[in-house]
Parts: structure tokens; C-alpha cells; sequence
């Protein structure tokens, strides 16, 4: 068995779902060097989900966000106004900040629903999904880049993280068991 793994930064996207398998397989080639494996995608984002879902009807795409608004809705009594010292401190001072909490508290809750990571069996060098199968990115939070720039311009620095990271380790089989 060997072990590969690297990370890749996914486009910016808006607040929804998106189908990024295309986006995925670009940036991970090696995926075609494997016979037998497995590839494990980890999203280092608490406010996004991935997913497998329908790849052929964008409409299930829609459907998701409003099943997940429903299931979680943004006007419940959120406790969590905070994210730690290192994020929200910034904000503390102005109106932004409690904009800001009330988009973020039901992404986490979201988040902690969908999950962020998958395995996927890789066979003959693709990902091994059924025929109508895709990966989602679910983007769970407000695009705040506009927001940020409004700001201070050292706010602009954090625009970085509305890019999310995927980790994607795969493991190879060398020799398949009958």
C-alpha cells in the first residue's frame, strides 16, 4: 500500500451548493495513477459541507439549501456569537460583527449535519460514483469578501478564507485480494 496526499483550494463560491467533482478531478490528477484505492476528501472549512448528491439536475442543488433553511433556520435564538479571539475580535467594535454572527451560527450547525469530508473507492484510475453521483460543495454562510473590503484594509486579508481547502489523501492498493 502507498499513501499520497496533498491539498487543493477550491474557487470562492457564493452561499448554496455547487458541483466541484470537476474542480476536484483537475486539481487532483493522480487520481488516473491509481487502479484500486480510495480518496478521502477532508473540507478545512466549519461553515461548508461536502457531499454526494445528484450531478445532472441543478434543481437538487436549490433543493438542498431550502431543505437545510428549513431544517435549520436563521432566526432561532442562537447562543454563539463568537468565534474566539483569533476571528471575531475585529469585529467587537461595530455593527458588522453582529451581522456576521447571525450568518455564521446556523452554517455550523449545517455543517455539523452534512459533514465535512468524504471517501470515495477509486477503480481504474476515477473516482468510482454512481452515474447521476457528484461532489457538492455546500458553501453554508453569506459571502462576506464585499463585506470585509467595506472595512478597515486590513480586513481584506481575511477575504483568503472564503477560498476553501481540501485536503484529499488517497490510498493505493497494489495488489488486489481474490
Amino acid at each position: 500500500m502507498s499513501w499520497y496526499q496533498t491539498s487543493i483550494t477550491l474557487n470562492s463560491k457564493a452561499r448554496g451548493c455547487h458541483l466541484v467533482t470537476s474542480e476536484i478531478l483537475r486539481q487532483v490528477p493522480e487520481i488516473k495513477n491509481y487502479k484500486i484505492g480510495m480518496a478521502n476528501l477532508f473540507l478545512q472549512h466549519t461553515s461548508a459541507s461536502l457531499c454526494l448528491n445528484e450531478n445532472a439536475d441543478p434543481d437538487v442543488r436549490t433543493d438542498m439549501e431550502m431543505g437545510l433553511n428549513k431544517l435549520v433556520p436563521e432566526n432561532w435564538p442562537y447562543i454563539h456569537t463568537a468565534e474566539g479571539s483569533d476571528d471575531m475580535n475585529d469585529f467587537r467594535q461595530n455593527a458588522l460583527y453582529e451581522f456576521v454572527g447571525i450568518l455564521w451560527k446556523p452554517a455550523h450547525l449545517k455543517n455539523a449535519l452534512i459533514g465535512a469530508s468524504l471517501n470515495i473507492p477509486i477503480t481504474n484510475g476515477k473516482l468510482n460514483m454512481g452515474t447521476w453521483q457528484g461532489i457538492d460543495h455546500m458553501h453554508l454562510e453569506e459571502e462576506l469578501l464585499s463585506l470585509y473590503k467595506v472595512k478597515k484594509n486590513k480586513m481584506i486579508e481575511r477575504a483568503l478564507w472564503m477560498c476553501p481547502t481540501i485536503t484529499v489523501l488517497m490510498l493505493r492498493v497494489k495488489r488486489a485480494i481474490t
